[in-house]
Parts: structure tokens; C-alpha cells; sequence
């Protein structure tokens, strides 16, 4: 013991250049070296103590550690919120959720005052919307939301978002969903299942998004069948997920097809998927690459990395075939 103690002394000597004291306590006796020895141990701490009180927050940063990842809400042409882009085991996109889809047909639930056609803020605002002129939109949306405007507040929450004019405020945006629909708007319900399911601005809770679908799913199917491509995408997708009905991949396709010759980008999509999956009809990578083609073709993002997968896993024939079958229904369903 003794010596070990000697050593660490020795050792320290050479750092502190102490060489005279050290030869002195290597004379002393076992005592003077503890005693020594324990007025270095109180000196270190306290000022290892006041190097850690020293930091300031986020002084001590793992220099490995990536910065958080903020989430975005893309933006399509018609004007849809979208998940972020596929890979090849991707699943139907989630809702496909309008958050204010240009060319919805007019609920019937007129929920304040009605004006004439196209004079409220509201269908001016969705006239600047179907323009691209979202600041414009929002601003329109803003005027009706302090009339108390139902569905001026759910666009309002909708330029939240997306970020249109900025970038995504999700809190606001949950908000002004909840204002739209405890007013009634079945479409400010559906948005707020989108959000929980996707845990944007609210936790993640797949179970609340699909109780509030069920809420919604009487309105949602009457618009669909009405030919409001929103809700048909919006319905198929939710019996796809199973999300306030009962799971059906038939019938989510059945509805996607719907929206898709309607020429809603986001449902065009959801076939690309539905195919390349095999989910509610024969799988066929020919033709999720037709339908990812046309997305693309349609503004939609995911489409041309949908096609960019299938690409992969095809012959030259097969690739041929998807193309031509792609451009025959674009062809066909142009104004």
C-alpha cells in the first residue's frame, strides 16, 4: 500500500512538477500520506464540481446526435395532405386527407347564414385555393372563420397545416379543427383523424382517429356517393385501414377507382399501391406502374417514386405495357 501510494505521488509530481515535496512526503510516514493524499482528493473534487456547474444548457451536446427531423405537409395540386413518399413496402396512403380539397361538391349542412354562390369568403377563398394563391386563400378563409363560419375555419386550420404562407403550425391547426367540428363540419372530424392517426399536433392514437371516422362515416359515405372525389378516397381509405369500418380492401378499391377517374391525384396514388400490393385485387406491377404514372402525371410526388420502385422489379415488356396503358387513360380522360 505504502508504495502504490508512492507511485501515484511519483506520477503526479510529473504533471505538477512538485519534485522537491514529493521526495519529502516519500520520508514520511503512512499518515502524512493519507492525510497528503486526501487534501488532493477534496481540491479535485470541488474543482471538478465547478467545471460540471459551469456548463450551460445545451452545452453539452452529443456531437453524433442529428437534429430533430420536422415534419412537413406536402403540398399537391389538389391540394392535399400527403404521407411522406413511399417505398416499396408503403401501404395505401393514410386517408389521402383533404384537408380543403378544390371541387369538393357543397355539403348540404349549411351551418351559418348561407350566401350566394361564390360571394362568401369562404368560396372565394377556395377560388383562390384552386389558384395557388394560398395567401390570398387564407386570408379569405380568416374573414369567414371571424363570422364563425364552419367550413372557413376548418380551410383556416388547413393553411395551419399545410403551411401555406409559412410553415406548419399543427397546434393552431388541431385547434381550429375542433372549433369546425364540434360546429358540425364533418370534414373538420375527418382532419382531426388524420392528425391523431398521423400524431401531428396530438399524440398518436390510431384508436381516436378511428373513433371520430365513425362519427363522420354517414356523412362521409353520403358525399361519396354524391361523387365527391375527396370523400370516395377518404372512404376507400378508411376501409383499407379499417379506420371506423370494418377492414375491406375490395371496397377500398372500389372507391379509390371512383376518385381516380374523377381525377383526384391522391387516389390515383392509392391504386398504384393497391396493385403493386395485391390488396383487393390481383397483384399486378404493370399496373401499379400505370397508376403511379398517372399520379405523377396529376402533380402528385409519391407517384414519381412509385413508379421509380416498380421500375425495378419489371422486364422491358412489362415496363412497355404499363406506359402505354398509362398514356391511353391520360389521353382519354383529358378535358
Amino acid at each position: 500500500m505504502p508504495g502504490q501510494i508512492k507511485d501515484l505521488l511519483s506520477r503526479i509530481a510529473d504533471y505538477v512538477e512538485l519534485d522537491d515535496f514529493v521526495r519529502r512526503m516519500r520520508q514520511m510516514p503512512l499518515r502524512g500520506h493519507l492525510f497528503y493524499l486526501s487534501i488532493f482528493l477534496i481540491v479535485g473534487y470541488f474543482a471538478v464540481a465547478a467545471r460540471i456547474v459551469s456548463y450551460q444548457p445545451g452545452e453539452l451536446v452529443d456531437k453524433n446526435e442529428k437534429e430533430p427531423i420536422s415534419k412537413t405537409v406536402k403540398e399537391e395540386t389538389d391540394r392535399e395532405v400527403q404521407p411522406d413518399p413511399p417505398s416499396q413496402t408503403a401501404t395505401i396512403q393514410d386517408f389521402s386527407t383533404s384537408v380543403e380539397n378544390p371541387g369538393a361538391s357543397v355539403s348540404s349542412d349549411v351551418l351559418v347564414a348561407p350566401y350566394p354562390l361564390g360571394v362568401s369568403p369562404y368560396e372565394k377563398g377556395k377560388a383562390e385555393e384552386g389558384k395557388g394563391n394560398f395567401d390570398a386563400a387564407c386570408k379569405l378563409f380568416r374573414d369567414g372563420a371571424a363570422q364563425k363560419d364552419a367550413k372557413s375555419i376548418n380551410g383556416l386550420g388547413a393553411c395551419y397545416f399545410n403551411g401555406w404562407g409559412g410553415v406548419p403550425d399543427y397546434r393552431k391547426a388541431i385547434d381550429h379543427f375542433h372549433a369546425a367540428a364540434e360546429m358540425g363540419w364533418y370534414k373538420a372530424t375527418a382532419n382531426l383523424a388524420y392528425a391523431y392517426k398521423q400524431g401531428l399536433g396530438v399524440p398518436r392514437d390510431i384508436d381516436r382517429a378511428s373513433r371520430l371516422l365513425k362519427q363522420v362515416k354517414k356523412p362521409i359515405r353520403e358525399a361519396a356517393t354524391r361523387g365527391d372525389k375527396w370523400a370516395q378516397n377518404l372512404f376507400g381509405a378508411m376501409h383499407n385501414e379499417g379506420l371506423g369500418v370494418p377492414a375491406d380492401p375490395a371496397e377500398a378499391v372500389k372507391w379509390f377507382r371512383e376518385a381516380a377517374n374523377l381525377g383526384l391525384a391522391s387516389a390515383q396514388y392509392n391504386l398504384g399501391w393497391a396493385h403493386g400490393n395485391g390488396d383487393g385485387v390481383p397483384l399486378s406491377y404493370v399496373r401499379a406502374h400505370m397508376w403511379f404514372s398517372i399520379a405523377a402525371s396529376n402533380g402528385h410526388r409519391g407517384g414519381e417514386l412509385g413508379k421509380d420502385t416498380f421500375e425495378g422489379l419489371m422486364d422491358a415488356a412489362q415496363l412497355a405495357e404499363a406506359q402505354e396503358l398509362a398514356r391511353k387513360w391520360i389521353e382519354g380522360h383529358q378535358n
